[in-house]
């Protein structure tokens, strides 16, 4: 099965969060250390699409790269990591020196430049345990001082949002949502802190903005937690955007079966076209087009029904008949309990 969205949902929350410019601005202007602020031309800010990750550790680590001129006119770039690991990684500042080593050789190729740009790294983590693990990369070596010479160094920002107080999360509420739902999605009580914050986006005077932000929140806490049940999904829906709250999921169910289908169905063609042969893409087309609704269906038998009885995934990601998850697809959308498609995988 594809490694998509349902298996990162972390690298998907984070990546539909940090996009929107304004967000990244405010979050940036709200993490990074007033000295650093003071240099920075935030009017210059741009999103990079690249993407540095080692595809080994893409499970591990998400990460973001921000272009933008300093204020005298030289170049910088801001590299955001998610640790998404629910414990500290030792080795994550070795890591972060070779992501700054590619894009530093990305720049080189693309600019006639004597001089390195500045990469200010940032780390978020959001784990369970408390982060113990020196911030710069000397603290990776056990050598004699005589030595520390040849010993190279940089210190990387971090943010335990884990261990932050809710008042020590600043910025605009859209923002203060997006990082609240990183502290509490491994904690157990997810479900009523989704609620306080479902409360918080009420607020936002652009309803649009709270509509976007609720469908990606519910996309990923459907797709990253068990602790959290149909009821608080449903009461926090309804906090957020009371005139629209009930109508909402059964409409996102649908969207996200027929999304993933879509999805599905684009990767297997494209792998059947690098495959080269007629049966080559008629397979990927017919693969993904499977994998896209199998998955369309997890995330939306979880938004619809909560996620309380999710012994039905495995049934249901073993099927590999294309006209089999056709008709559970159209008894999901037609379904109003999950016995009904319980009831209908024993056939």
């Amino acid at each position: 099965m594809r490694k998509t969205e349902i298996y990162r949902p972390h690298d998907t929350y984070f990546k539909e969060t940090f996009t929107r410019r304004e967000v990244a601005e405010d979050c940036l202007r709200n993490i990074l250390p007033p000295e650093v602020l003071q240099l920075l031309d935030f009017d210059s800010l741009q999103l990079s699409k690249d993407s540095f990750v080692d595809i080994a550790l893409q499970e591990f680590h998400s990460d973001l790269l921000y272009r933008m001129k300093l204020k005298d006119g030289s170049d910088a770039f801001i590299y955001i990591l998610l640790e998404h690991k629910s414990h500290p990684e030792l080795w994550i500042a070795f890591y972060v020196l070779q992501y700054m080593m590619k894009i530093w050789n990305q720049y080189l190729k693309e600019n006639r430049s004597d001089k390195l740009p500045v990469i200010i790294p940032l780390v978020i983590y959001h784990g369970k345990e408390r982060w113990n693990v020196g911030i710069h990369f000397k603290d990776l070596f056990d050598s004699r001082k005589e030595l520390e010479r040849y010993v190279p160094d940089f210190q990387y920002e971090l943010n335990d949002f884990s261990q932050w107080s809710e008042s020590e999360i600043k910025g605009t509420i859209y923002s203060r949502a997006v990082f609240l739902l990183l502290k509490y999605v491994f904690q157990d009580d997810i479900g009523d802190n989704f609620e306080r914050i479902c409360s918080m986006i009420h607020d936002l005077a652009d309803k649009k903005s709270a509509l976007e932000f609720l469908e990606v929140a519910l996309k990923y806490i459907c797709s990253a937690t068990d602790k959290i049940g149909e009821e608080n999904i449903q009461r926090g829906i309804q906090k957020a955007l009371p005139e629209i709250g009930e109508h909402l999921m059964p409409t996102l169910a649908e969207k996200w079966i027929k999304q993933g289908r879509l999805e599905g169905w684009q990767e297997g063609r494209q792998e059947g076209r690098q495959e080269g042969r007629q049966e080559g893409r008629q397979e990927g087309r017919q693969e993904g087009r499977i994998d896209g609704l199998r998955e369309g269906i997890i995330l939306a038998l979880k938004v619809k029904f909560g996620i309380s009885r999710m012994d039905m995934v495995a049934q249901i990601t073993n099927i590999s008949s294309l006209t089999k998850l056709k008709e559970i697809e159209k008894k999901l959308l037609e379904a109003n309990s999950i016995d009904e498609i319980q009831e209908y995988l024993k056939h």
